[in-house]
């Protein structure tokens, strides 16, 4: 029988109730995530997980963990979180985001029996719980894992693993994970098992390694921090395929993998008949990440920076960063409650100027956008972009 189509308005409904569930459940601990997957039959015990976390970089390295084993005849779920336009880009299968109408049917199903009742799932819970029914549904082998905040208490932590990947480590959402480096790399630390193989990313805090085991892999450190994934994506899937890796296919992969939003170069329009113009785009939203990409990044690759954040990052250190530059810095409104407005961003980035998205893309600036995932989506959508854009298939 042949489905009904889905709904623009159907499909905004779910979405928004989905998203009001962060209002009401909040709830740190994996008993109830651990519960709910209980209640569905534990499902993610019928493939293997890798499971990847750490400060920065970490959706980039899952999405060429996925890309690679792809390329090695796996059919691989990928969830990640969060999204840049569309709530169903942190479910894909083969680096395809699923579709609305299959999203739209777990989701209904996961909001109707853990919004109320013996078992109530935060709305993280929730995309987890999503994520795996849908890989369920899929039949995927394999699922690469990122986890959303720190490690300890994040519900992908909940999931049984057949490895783990730790990225670089840096301060951010010190209001959480603690106020030290040391604090925030247990949270992270707490996702590793005892005989459960880990592969560790570069660290900028190499001191941080004493948390780990001797029996771990460690990634050498290459210099440029897209590089660093790279090697740690290779040397994860290495870890788990054993001697069916094979370092041909795996590099092809490698080069033709693409991470929407991180390091990207993105053409919008400003209407949809105009002509295109590039800007540059990376979601860096904490001073390790900033710094790190601008070290990557030519100078000559854009005349001026778009920048906006959440009100709770490290807005003084991000400013330094920005302020070594000498270049002119715009600021933007995010349109989020948890957004810095115009005095927050003033008080430490040097800002020449401050309008709204559509205000300060209308010149066509050949600019650099950054400072949260959430101002990039904003960016996407105006360009004209869509979820179809943003396929990561290799």
């Amino acid at each position: 029988m042949r489905r009904s189509p889905i709904s623009s308005n159907d499909w905004d409904v779910f979405t928004e109730r989905l998203f009001d569930q962060s209002r009401f459940a909040i709830k740190l601990g994996l008993e109830n995530i651990s519960r709910a997957l209980e209640a569905e039959g534990n499902p993610e015990r019928g493939w293997e997980n890798i499971i990847v976390g750490g400060t920065n970089g970490k959706g980039q390295t899952a999405s060429i963990i996925s890309n690679i084993l792809q390329a090695h005849g796996k059919k691989v779920g990928l969830f990640t979180s969060p999204h840049l336009i569309e709530f169903r880009e942190r479910f894909r299968i083969n680096g395809v985001p699923v579709s609305r109408s299959a999203v739209l049917e777990v989701g209904r199903y996961v909001l109707k029996t853990y919004s109320e009742g013996d078992i109530v799932l935060t709305f993280f819970e929730m995309c987890v719980l999503i994520g795996v029914l849908l890989f369920k549904q899929m039949e995927v082998n394999v699922a690469v894992m990122e986890v959303g905040l720190g490690g300890r208490l994040d519900a992908v932590n909940a999931i049984e693993r057949a490895l783990v990947v730790i990225t670089n480590i840096g301060l951010d959402h010190q209001a959480y994970l603690g106020d030290s480096i040391a604090e925030i790399a247990a949270e992270k630390f707490a996702l590793l098992r005892p005989r459960i193989p880990a592969v560790i990313g570069p660290q900028t805090y190499p001191g941080l390694l004493s948390q780990s085991e001797e029996h771990h892999d460690f990634v050498e450190e290459a210099g440029d921090f897209q590089e660093n994934n790279r090697r740690t994506a290779l040397q994860a899937t290495k870890a788990f395929l054993n001697e069916k890796f094979k370092k041909d296919a795996a590099e092809v992969a490698v080069s033709k993998s693409r991470w929407p939003g991180r390091g990207d170069e993105v053409y919008l329009k400003k209407t949809k008949g105009s002509t295109p113009f590039r800007v540059l785009v990376d979601a860096a939203h904490n001073p390790l990440g900033l710094e790190s990409f601008l070290n990557s990044c030519p100078e000559d690759a854009f005349d001026v920076v778009i920048f906006g954040a959440m009100k709770d990052k490290d807005l003084q250190r991000m400013g330094r960063v920005l302020s070594a530059l000498n270049k002119p810095v715009w600021g933007v409104s995010i349109n989020s409650e948890r957004a810095a407005d115009e005095n927050e961003l003033s008080k430490w980035i040097p800002i020449s100027r401050f309008g709204s998205v559509d205000e300060l893309l209308r010149e066509e600036p050949r600019a650099l956008i950054c400072g949260s995932i959430y101002l990039l989506g904003e960016v996407f959508s105006w360009g004209g972009l869509s979820v179809e854009d943003l396929s990561i298939s290799y």
